[in-house]
């Protein structure tokens, strides 16, 4: 019963004294949370596509023949060897066959007099006496000597992920530290004629046989140019050509200048930054809303870029005579510099604001040579364009 008594009165004397306690502000709340001092900044970058110059466009090689690349005729493997075919860009110089049967079985038999009649060009210059004064059929294969130009790509800018985080020093979120990270890319092309210049190889091979003079006619199937002779030798043919060439010489200017020519390059060159940044920042509130961040430091960018590059040599009335092949090469670098950044955020609520801004960064040169080709990705002044959302925490 004593017990029982103690409680009725003290809950009495409770209920007396809860008036008195209300008039406390405090009363009966919880503590408020203590400003948060870290910000974690979520959002997407648009990078601007940085300058890209191309240098070295223009060389493509000559095309060679066995002799060039053995330093001497091609040796007899045998009439069951399938013989030499020499393509060149004004026509063609292959073995040609005889066609025998025996006992009703046919087969083919190589000739062994070193010539052929089976041989193409496509104008009437080509056949030639300049050599031993002696009718000769010239061939030509060509190549081009790039100049020092340089040719400015055409960029385009990309999308990329931002990432940041932010520590204030104080309750007050002026003066902190900022680090971030951004990932973006951004593509690069040229694909125009290039200023190069022409350069060529001549094959003299000794044209013999009836009624030279009608060529290209002679023989051709269609009585058009251009003249192709069959690779079946029969009783009807009466032109033939040696099956090595005589003389082998590279074409002079004034040859050269006999042809109109264009070097078209298509290049393509595709890139990627991961970039780190570390420095102070110093926020300043405008209104309860709205403020503004200003950082500054220093970056490092690991960067990697892919090089897609083709090139053509065309001439006027033999079309496509020579190309490059495709180069396709990666490389990479780090690249170390520095960052400005100013933002200005606009505050949700007590945790989310919302951000926009822009930032400067400067990382130098990336340079990439492969082959002939050299690619400079000029970072020095790279511009990129922010926006996201903020959480403090």
């Amino acid at each position: 019963m004593r017990f029982a008594h103690q409680i009725w009165i003290s809950a009495g004397c409770s209920l007396l004294a809860a008036p008195l306690f209300a008039q406390d502000p405090n009363y009966f709340r919880l503590p408020q949370a203590k400003p948060s001092l870290g910000q974690l900044e979520i959002g997407h970058s648009y990078m601007l596509a940085p300058d890209v110059n191309f240098g070295g466009l223009g060389n493509i090689a000559v095309p060679t023949i066995y002799e060039e690349e053995n330093g001497g005729a091609r040796p007899s493997q045998g009439d069951l060897d399938p013989g030499r075919y020499d393509k060149f860009a004004d026509g063609h110089v292959g073995q040609d066959y005889i066609v025998k049967t025996v006992d009703g079985f046919s087969y083919r038999e190589r000739p062994k007099d070193g010539k052929t009649g089976y041989f193409g060009y496509k104008e009437d210059r080509q056949v030639d006496p300049s050599l031993e004064n002696q009718d000769n059929l010239a061939l030509h294969n060509f190549g081009s000597v790039a100049s020092d130009a340089s040719y400015k790509g055409d960029g385009s800018s990309g999308m990329g992920f931002d990432l940041n985080y932010k520590r204030f020093l104080s309750e007050k979120k002026g003066l902190g530290w900022t680090a971030g990270f951004n990932f973006s890319g951004f593509d690069s092309d040229f694909n125009d004629s290039v200023d190069a210049g022409l350069r060529g190889t001549k094959y003299l091979y000794e044209l013999t046989g009836d009624d030279l003079a009608a060529l290209p006619d002679n023989d051709a199937k269609d009585g058009k140019k251009p003249y192709n002779g069959d690779d079946i030798r029969d009783d009807k043919d009466k032109t033939f050509v040696s099956l090595n060439p005589d003389l082998i010489s590279g074409m002079t200017p004034d040859q050269l200048d006999d042809y109109t020519h264009t070097v078209d390059g298509d290049i393509r060159f595709r890139s990627s930054m991961f970039s780190f940044r570390l420095g102070p920042t110093y926020n300043l509130d405008l209104t309860k809303r709205i403020s503004l961040n200003f950082a500054a430091g220093v970056s490092s960018t690991y960067y990697s870029g892919t090089l897609d590059a083709i090139e053509f040599l065309n001439i006027e009335g033999l079309g496509q005579v020579g190309t490059t092949g495709l180069t396709k090469e990666r490389n990479s670098d780090v690249l170390f510099g520095g960052y400005v950044e100013t933002k200005a955020a606009y505050q949700l609520n007590e945790r989310v604001n919302f951000y926009s801004g822009v930032q400067y960064q400067s990382s130098g040169n990336f340079n990439m040579a492969v082959d002939d080709y050299n690619v400079d990705v000029d970072l020095g002044s790279q511009m990129y364009v922010k926006t996201g959302f903020g959480v403090a925490f």
